[in-house]
């Protein structure tokens, strides 16, 4: 069995300026759109949204990530407000720019020659201020000429309180779904999901090569005072910290709903040199900020309150949920079953039908008791089946210390 990882990934360069247009040059490079990402739902305020397009060259010359006349995604457009227009600093700048007024370079391939279609891939930050805004975006031959202007742009929408909205929704699928199950339970199990939602993270990770890395994860707080954990940590894949160069990331920012918008960690522990787990110290952060203590003591999930338990075939066809950020976006899902467990790679797997997106890997899967199951991590590349590491393997059987 292959695993399919599920980080998501972008380069960074330098970016120099274009220059005026030239319709003569526009012919050259013109292209057209194939596929546009569609636009994001109800977004929270100062969060972070995952955004590409791809677009076909139709013109004669070669397209270039690097090297002279690169091919970016530049800010603006003549379909923009007086103050989006070409090469603008944008208000929607995320970490993972290449600067301030352009978003992305092409994400798959170096040369991408007439005929041939390239994707740019980037995130989108929002605003601290509900409301409807929209993000325009001309593609750019930097230091040659701006490509034409189709008004491209996402509109992105946002909201004081998306979360819960989220909790309500999947608390209606939960009821449809369980029938005569016992009332309490539900409950209990619909209020532990509500806890974790809050905890779930984004993570996005810088390694040497300015390759961002974007994943999700678990704020815990270690409740038991166990010596060989922090305080505060993010529990997640090792995947995410470690790109496919296998550098490690010297540095990760954690984001979340509800008030963590881009705290730094540089300190990381790996539990076992083989299994996919890595732990994101924050508790630097806490003793140099008490406003980011604060929060992490708010939304830091307790160690004392996590269940696992050991997988039985029993559970087979028992609803999941997956809590995480896939394509950058918040989302809790609760319409997949338990299929089975298996091992791949030394490590044990329980499989579930849910279909597992990029950006999800490190988030979280929960059974319809409430227990957590362990880490989303990728899917099956045979069948498209989601692929979440054992957690209770992973402590009882390999005895690491995560929790």
């Amino acid at each position: 069995m292959m695993i399919v990882l599920l980080p998501t990934g972008i380069i960074l360069c330098d970016t120099p300026k274009a220059s005026a247009n030239n319709s003569n040059l526009q012919d050259k490079y013109s292209y057209e759109i194939v596929y546009q990402s569609p636009y994001p739902s109800t977004l929270p305020v100062n969060s972070v949204t995952n955004v590409y397009i791809d677009i076909k060259n139709t013109g004669t010359e070669n397209w270039y990530k690097d090297g002279n006349f690169k091919i970016r995604l530049g800010t603006g457009s003549s379909y923009g407000n007086s103050n989006q227009k070409q090469d603008y600093k944008s208000e929607f700048y995320n970490i993972d720019w290449l600067s301030q007024n352009r978003a992305s370079s092409i994400m798959d391939k170096g040369i991408v020659k007439p005929g041939e279609t390239a994707r740019f891939q980037f995130n989108i930050k929002t605003s601290d201020i509900p409301g409807a805004y929209r993000a325009y975006f001309t593609p750019v031959i930097d230091g040659l000429t701006w490509m034409k202007d189709l008004g491209i742009y996402w509109e992105i929408k946002t909201t004081e309180s998306p979360t819960k909205i989220e909790i309500t929704e999947l608390q209606e699928q939960t009821n449809n779904q369980v029938g005569n199950q016992d009332k309490e339970a539900i409950d209990k199990s619909q209020s532990l999901i509500s806890e974790y939602s809050q905890s779930v993270v984004k993570l996005v990770c810088k390694s040497e090569q300015d390759y961002i890395q974007q994943g999700s994860g678990i704020l815990i707080k270690n409740s038991q005072g166990d010596g060989n954990l922090p305080t505060y940590y993010v529990l997640t894949n090792r995947h995410v910290v470690e790109p496919d160069d296998k550098s490690i990331a010297p540095s990760c920012l954690v984001y979340s709903n509800n008030g963590i918008n881009g705290l730094l960690s540089t300190n990381f522990i790996y539990p076992d040199k083989t299994s996919d787990i890595a732990i994101i110290n924050l508790d630097d952060s806490a003793k140099n900020d008490l406003l980011e203590k604060i929060k992490l003591d708010t939304i830091a999930f307790s160690s004392t309150s996590l269940k696992t338990r050991a997988f039985s075939n029993n559970y087979n066809s028992r609803n999941v949920t997956t809590i995480g950020f896939p394509k950058g976006i918040f989302e809790i899902q609760s319409d997949g079953e338990i299929i089975n467990s298996r091992f791949s790679g030394g490590e044990k797997y329980i499989e579930i039908s849910t279909k597992l997106e990029h950006g999800i890997s490190g988030g979280i899967a929960v059974d319809s008791e409430g227990y957590l199951l362990g880490i989303t991590s990728g899917r099956d590349a045979s069948n498209g089946d989601g692929m979440v590491l054992d957690i209770n393997y992973l402590t009882d059987n390999l005895k690491l210390s995560i929790f």
